[in-house]
């Protein structure tokens, strides 16, 4: 099991993520003054459970401590004829402004890339199977749509709830990289308080190491908490066999460096 003081990193880093976008369609995470995540009650989580469902248990935490929001179901699975038509993330219940809403719940890492067409398009996974267009269009198309299918309403007459007493919102969390010669340019259609690093090769990485600077490549789960959080620190030389092995496997890593001058960063080295 994660130890207690490394999941309330975990959370306080997932309750401080940024919406990808700002606009009024967007559900975004907010706590009261007086409800710091540091108090709060956070599900013991198993220690290898993937990023996305720990993002989903948190995200549970996260209402359930709330004053403001309940939750009413979560991961309902929509099954027709033996087929999975898809999940609802989460339904929940707004006690202030008395409204159901729907929620999808997204929280991905994005790199840019200049040499494709379209600003959108250029945000890709560090290993490029994914693209946030690919994404969106998954919520326009399937995961949104599927609240008003004629399957879902079995499911939705049996919690006594109707499809037509619900809003429709993404929580769409992220964090993104950019190409480390662009790293602190503004980029369009994005909340840039996302942009939280950038990303570069390992030649470029060996290029700008300075002699007494240390790094952590930091487990998946922790991609969620800042640099500073981490005890772990090592050499560059001691980093370098980790770094090999997975850009051989032609997997991008994540590198959090603690500068010369106490300050940090984080980026991914990338294998393409």
């Amino acid at each position: 099991m994660d130890s207690q003081n490394q999941l309330a990193k975990q959370f306080k880093g997932f309750i401080n993520t940024p919406s990808l976008f700002k606009k009024l369609e967007n559900f975004e995470l907010f706590l009261f003054a007086d409800e710091q995540s540091e108090d709060l009650e956070i599900s013991i989580t198993p220690e290898k459970l993937v990023l996305g469902k720990r993002v989903e248990l948190f995200f549970r935490d996260y209402t359930k401590n709330s004053r403001r929001y309940s939750i009413l179901a979560a991961n309902l699975q929509v099954i027709a004829n033996k087929v999975t038509l898809g999940e609802l993330d989460f339904l929940i219940k707004d006690k202030f402004e008395d409204q159901n809403i729907h929620i999808e719940l997204v929280y991905k890492f994005y790199l840019y890339d200049p040499v494709l067409n379209g600003n959108l398009q250029r945000w890709i996974g560090p290993n490029r199977r994914d693209t946030l267009m690919c994404k969106i269009n998954k919520l326009q198309k399937n995961q949104l749509p599927l609240l008003h299918n004629k399957a879902t309403q079995p499911y939705l007459n049996e919690l006594n709830l109707s499809s037509k007493e619900f809003i429709q919102q993404v929580c769409f969390l992220g964090k993104l990289y950019v190409p480390v010669n662009l790293y602190g340019t503004h980029f369009p259609k994005i909340n840039n308080n996302c942009i939280v690093g950038f990303w570069l090769t390992l030649e470029t990485l060996l290029s700008r190491h300075q002699g007494n600077e240390l790094y952590c490549l930091p487990k998946k789960e922790n991609w969620l908490i800042q640099p500073e959080n981490s005890n772990v620190w090592i050499s560059l030389d001691e980093s370098l066999y980790k770094i090999n092995a997975s850009l051989n496997n032609k997997k991008s890593i994540l590198c959090w460096k603690k500068t010369s001058l106490g300050g940090f960063e984080q980026f991914f080295i990338v294998w393409w």
